[in-house]
């Protein structure tokens, strides 16, 4: 269990708690609302836990084979970045091009463009996050080498 994990699952039950102690009814809703979201919780858990199953022998190697015509440095920068914001640095999750990185990454697209993809272009030195719209990881690589799109950001 992570620490936010439990900060979150410690103010949930002391909340239920005290809904129990000022009505009944409160405690109830609250105790069905934090049964919603540790539901909610479990089943992204156990979708990831899929993604490693099916994933098993696959890596960068694979990933780039996926990608015959794409710069391998880009491809890299990309690969690493998504890699680490939506996987624990203990089970990397093995990445394909044709992940969706909000459906099937679970990456929240306010994270996508305000820090995942600013920190891909500085790691790359080109690219733009404007005119974006294939949110796969396969796209965001082939966005990135796209000869209109080499701006540099500034920093």
């Amino acid at each position: 269990m992570t620490r936010t994990l439990l900060i979150l699952t410690a103010v949930s039950a002391a909340l239920t708690v005290a809904g129990f102690y000022y009505h009944p009814a409160l405690g109830l809703f609250m105790l069905g609302g934090m049964v919603l979201i540790g539901l909610s919780i479990w089943n992204g858990g156990q979708k990831m836990l899929a993604l490693y199953r099916a994933r098993e022998g696959e890596g960068f190697d694979t990933f780039l084979t996926a990608l015959p015509d794409a710069d391998p440095a880009i491809v890299r920068a990309v690969y690493d970045t998504i890699q680490h914001t939506c996987s624990s640095a203990n089970n990397p999750l093995p990445l394909r091009p044709s992940d969706h990185v909000i459906d099937d990454l679970m990456l929240d697209l306010e994270e996508l463009f305000s820090e995942v993809l600013p920190r891909i272009i500085t790691c790359v030195g080109q690219g733009s996050p404007e005119g974006l719209t294939d949110l796969t990881v396969g796209g965001i690589a082939k966005h990135l080498q796209d000869p209109t799109q080499l701006r540099t950001p500034s920093v």
